[in-house]
C-alpha cells in the first residue's frame, strides 16, 4: 500500500511533464518567437499559478494565456501579459 507522500508526486510529475510538453509544442506553433522566449514566457505565467490549490487545469490555463501573448507580440504587437493574479 502506497502512502499520502507517493499518491501526491504522480500529478505534479504529470503537470511538470505536461508543462514540458507545452513548451515544446508553442516552440514549433511559434518558431520565431524563439526557443527561451518561449520558455521563459511558460514559465513567468505558470508560476503565477504556485498557489493555486486545484492543479487539474494549470497546464491550460498556462497555454491559454501564454498563446494569446506570443499572438500578440507575432501580430507586432506587445506582449500581453495578464496582471498578477
Amino acid at each position: 500500500m502506497s502512502s499520502s507522500n507517493e499518491a501526491a508526486d504522480p500529478p505534479v510529475d504529470a503537470e511538470r511533464m505536461a508543462v514540458e510538453q507545452l513548451i515544446e509544442t508553442l516552440r514549433q506553433h511559434f518558431p520565431g518567437s524563439g526557443a527561451t522566449t518561449v520558455a521563459d514566457y511558460v514559465y513567468e505565467i505558470y508560476r503565477r499559478y504556485d498557489g493555486a490549490p486545484i492543479r487539474d487545469f494549470v497546464p491550460l490555463l498556462v497555454e491559454r494565456e501564454v498563446r494569446r501573448g506570443l499572438t500578440a507580440i507575432t501580430d507586432g504587437g506587445g506582449p500581453h501579459v495578464p496582471a498578477q493574479r
